[in-house]
């Protein structure tokens, strides 16, 4: 560690005490600079001099913090790194630079010194600038180095150079740290230097809080002088302030924005249930779409229909909480925008969900069967799409400052392609009439991994809204009962529907376990691939023919990429039953919306159908961090790991 001695008083600019420990490895550095640097000039060249190849390009602004002897500064600046050494200790600096005088690195002006004592006094661009003598608009540099470094520091100091790090950094910036893991500490060091034992992951996951993301780490073998050998890992962190502030807007957008209604909860709670479910229908287009930025674009009408789902569900709450109202969503007793659309067409289904998603996916308003119900059906869709336009889409992300979309007042959503002139009977036809919703790819990619997460915290801040406005409206709801209203409910009869199909197969001898290719009875199972409790789906692709005993072993986990290609053979037949009996549109609806960007061909569907399935179900599965079934045995249970 490179300290500069500082006078043990308060520093008004940092507003703390420097720690004794500081102070104390200091001393030790200014006291041996001699010694320690003869240590380190013994070798030939850098111990990370491979990775330093990997990692940093000639012409490279580079800073390392902690220089010692300048080694490492000067194999890189004759390498054609500009870089940019700094130490806090001034006999170090010193014989860093006689080390380097002799050397055309330096005639060539592309190693220079500074004085950095860490922690840093101040963590703001302007002042650091001035310290290291560089301008305050410099570009940040493109690799940072804290090799045999951090390990010097205690928790606040680490914090406070963490910091400076992240101020001096951005996006693509290379961080390289290398550290000791198990370092017997002070006592045994000749110096007196201090020691703070910490695991890797300690300092990763620090970085990871900034920003950075691990993209390589390495360890060697117990090395050092005898009595002193521990273990080194040298870990290599990029700045990825995008996927950073992809984790703050999740986050923001719950806590910011308007507060008075909860279609903010409804949007957000839509991506995650999206991302999940329907993986394949996101498509990346790119910074060339004219978004200023990366961007993931989706059906804008996948959102609506949750959106409809949502709304309907804490409406029907009338009907089963003795007479209340159903619990309030916008604040001062004003009705939903389409409150009266929404009342219209769940009178016209008494209710029932399940009822109108499936003669919608079934085609029946395309077939002008109910005329009435198809244009109650458009003028609830088209009022939420609109509401949600004018609402969560436009105003979502405008107090998170330049995370959003550039040229859209912040905006981190927009929707394109809305045009309310094309029809919008069929999944295909809402698809075309709402267009696209587009939001940062960064905003995406995160809810790959968190969206589950998400969507509990997005479901739990909403009832917890509803409940506070249900209150003020002296409508007297419990929490709990808010949650479980909004939650979704199964439908038998979807399930009823696959099971009356695969009956008649059973009679026929086409129907057999899926998984274990056996032989059923009129007993039989109807299995979800994907587990209702993971994507609440319902649509028929996603029931299949199962026996009781498979079904009970697979229960709620996913199956394996291995037990999907072993039953590859007998979950398309299976789906081909279903694709023969009268519920062909409503298999071939549900699919392709929820699944495909594209329509199924009449011939030769079964095998982009399957893969895309089996895509899905072990993206699910990984984002679930879900055990994996593979299968029975001989009626054994057989259980990947996670």
């Amino acid at each position: 560690m490179r300290l500069r001695r500082m006078p043990r008083q308060f520093d008004r600019e940092a507003g703390r005490r420097h720690s004794e420990s500081s102070e104390a490895t200091l001393a030790a550095y200014e006291a041996a600079a001699p010694a320690l640097c003869a240590q380190y000039e013994a070798a030939a060249e850098p111990a990370l001099a491979g990775l330093y190849s990997r990692w940093i390009a000639p012409g490279s602004a580079v800073l390392e913090l902690g220089c010692g002897s300048g080694r490492d500064a000067r194999w890189l600046a004759a390498r054609g790194a500009r870089v940019l050494a700094t130490d806090g200790s001034s006999a170090m600096l010193q014989a860093a630079e006689a080390l380097a005088k002799s050397e055309r690195s330096l005639s060539q002006n592309r190693l220079r010194f500074r004085s950095l004592p860490l922690p840093p006094s101040s963590i703001e661009r302007a002042a650091l600038a001035e310290q290291l003598g560089i301008s305050s608009d410099a570009p940040a540099f493109q690799s940072i180095l804290a090799v045999a470094l951090l390990q010097h520091l205690d928790d606040d100091a680490l914090y406070r150079t963490a910091l400076l790090i992240d101020v001096l950094s951005s996006d693509d910036t290379t961080l390289i740290a290398s550290i000791p893991i198990d370092h017997p500490g002070a006592s045994s060091d000749p110096y007196g230097r201090r020691y703070f034992s910490r695991a890797a992951d300690a300092y990763v996951a620090l970085f990871e809080r900034l920003g950075f993301e691990e993209v390589h780490r390495e360890s060697t073998a117990r090395a050092g002088i005898k009595g002193r050998e521990c273990v080194w890992t040298t870990f290599v962190m990029v700045k990825r302030s995008a996927r950073g502030a992809a984790r703050t807007n999740i986050t923001g957008l719950l806590e910011s924005d308007q507060k008075t209604a909860t279609y903010k909860f409804a949007l957000l709670r839509a991506l995650c249930d999206v991302n999940i479910a329907s993986p394949g229908r996101a498509r990346y287009i790119g910074s060339a779409s004219g978004v200023g930025h990366e961007a993931v674009a989706i059906p804008f009408s996948l959102v609506v229909e949750r959106v409809i789902e949502y709304y309907w569900s804490i409406a029907r709450m009338r009907s089963t909480s003795a007479g209340r109202e159903p619990p309030r969503q916008i604040s001062g007793g004003r009705p939903l925008a389409f409150e009266a659309s929404l009342r219209a067409l769940m009178t016209a289904y008494m209710g029932d969900w399940h009822a109108l998603r499936r003669d919608f996916y079934a085609g029946k308003f395309a077939e002008s069967l109910d005329a009435e119900k198809a244009a109650l059906l458009t003028t609830l869709a088209d009022d939420v799409a609109k509401t949600l336009r004018k609402g969560p889409v436009y105003y979502s992300g405008n107090s998170l400052g330049d995370t959003a979309l550039e040229g859209t007042h912040n905006r981190l959503f927009a929707v394109t392609g809305f045009n309310t002139k094309k029809t919008a009977l069929t999944p295909s036809g809402m698809a075309e009439r709402y267009g696209e919703l587009t939001l940062p790819a960064a905003l995406w990619r995160e809810l790959n991994v968190c969206a589950p997460f998400a969507a509990d915290a997005v479901l739990l801040r909403w009832a917890q809204r509803a409940k506070r406005m249900s209150d003020l409206a002296g409508i007297g709801y419990t929490l709990g009962e808010i949650v479980d209203g909004m939650l979704p409910a199964s439908s038998e009869r979807d399930v009823k529907i696959a099971r009356d199909v695969y009956f008649e197969g059973i009679r026929t001898q086409e129907t057999r376990c899926v998984w274990t290719g056996g032989r059923l009875t009129k007993t039989f199972a109807v299995d979800h691939l994907l587990p209702w409790s993971r994507t609440h789906s319902n649509d028929l692709w996603n029931l299949v023919p199962a026996s009781v005993l498979a079904n009970q072993k697979k229960s709620d986990l996913l199956p394996s990429v291995r037990l999907m290609d072993r039953s590859a053979s007998r979950i398309i037949s299976a789906w081909r039953l279903i694709d023969r009996s009268k519920y062909r549109l409503l298999f071939r609806a549900q699919a392709e919306s929820a699944l495909l960007s594209r329509a199924l061909p009449e011939t030769h569907w079964e095998t982009p159908l399957f893969d895309t399935v089996l895509r899905t179900t072990d993206e699910v599965a990984r984002q679930f961090a879900a055990s994996r079934w593979d299968g029975l045995t001989a009626g054994i249970d057989r259980r990947l790991p996670l």
